[in-house]
């Protein structure tokens, strides 16, 4: 049982050593968008690019809530 756990278990770091890790700018825009996220919990991140353009779901209000977040404390800009 314990050779079992143990084969578990290096099986899942080896699994986690090997996932990619966020790009710098993915990295500002997740934290970018969590930090907005905190007050508009029906936001969800749908995409994240390796350029850190995201894209995300949420009510209609919260939806212009995160949106105006992102452009005021983190300068985002959006095309539509």
């Amino acid at each position: 049982m314990l050779a079992y756990r143990l084969l578990i278990a290096a099986v899942a770091l080896t699994l986690s050593a090997c996932a990619e890790a966020m790009t710098p700018l993915q990295q500002r825009a997740f934290d970018a968008f969590r930090d907005c996220q905190r007050e508009n919990p029906s936001a969800r991140l749908t995409h994240l690019g390796p350029d850190g353009r995201l894209a995300y779901t949420a009510s209609p209000p919260e939806y212009l809530r995160v949106r105006q977040c992102l452009h005021e404390r983190y300068g985002y800009r959006f095309t539509s």
